[in-house]
């Protein structure tokens, strides 16, 4: 199973104003450099979370005769209102599939029609039904593309906080930083307090 960002289609939850006012830094100077804290700790709590903090567009691949073996036929069928299992779409808040799943072969590429998403969870699920499994003859791949992630308006205010607060983390140890790109550290107690109850549990 593998999983990529294809493209981030919102703005960074904190704008620069708002990252200098709680920084409480009035000159221009390092700018640039707070706008790529700003991403590094988004990214930072996006990683422990599991969730995307602004939209963007993913990408899952995976084994096809997996995905279906995961599969609840009885809530692909409706005999069920919440499905068991299933293929996490692992960044939340789910959004929307950018189209149809598709079955790849050494015969080529298929879409798949027949698939229902679970959204009763803190992630999305998905499954299949046995006419994936009819168009494998033999080994195949399942390409998945979906878009996750909140309106600026509608991320919570917790894990906005917990973006601030790792931003001054960062800000504050920015020479150790520059020279370890990408680094935050580990969150201290007061931002885990905040971004844990976000955390979305990897389940069997």
């Amino acid at each position: 199973m593998a999983l990529k960002k294809i493209e981030v289609l919102g703005e960074e939850p904190i704008s620069l104003d708002l990252a200098k006012a709680y920084l409480r830094i009035e000159h221009d100077h390092e700018d640039g450099l707070i706008e790529s804290f700003i991403s590094t700790a988004r990214a930072s709590i996006e990683a422990y979370t599991s969730r995307a903090l602004i939209k963007q567009k993913w990408q899952l691949n995976l084994n096809a005769g997996y995905a279906v073996a995961r599969s609840d036929e009885a809530y692909l069928t409706g005999d069920k209102s919440r499905g068991e299992h299933g293929i996490e779409l692992p960044r939340s808040p789910f959004v929307e599939l950018c189209s149809d799943p598709i079955l790849q072969t050494e015969y080529g590429e298929k879409p798949l029609k027949d698939f229902r998403i679970d959204t009763s969870a803190r992630a999305a699920h998905i499954h299949f039904g046995p006419s994936a499994q009819a168009l494998l003859h033999g080994a195949g791949s399942i390409q998945i593309e979906f878009v996750a992630g909140y309106d600026n308006d509608k991320l919570p205010e917790p894990l906005k906080q917990g973006v601030l607060m790792v931003l001054a983390q960062l800000y504050e140890n920015r020479t150790a930083v520059n020279d370890n790109p990408g680094m935050t550290g580990e969150f201290h107690q007061g931002i885990l307090t905040l971004i844990k109850p976000y955390q979305v549990k990897r389940l069997a």
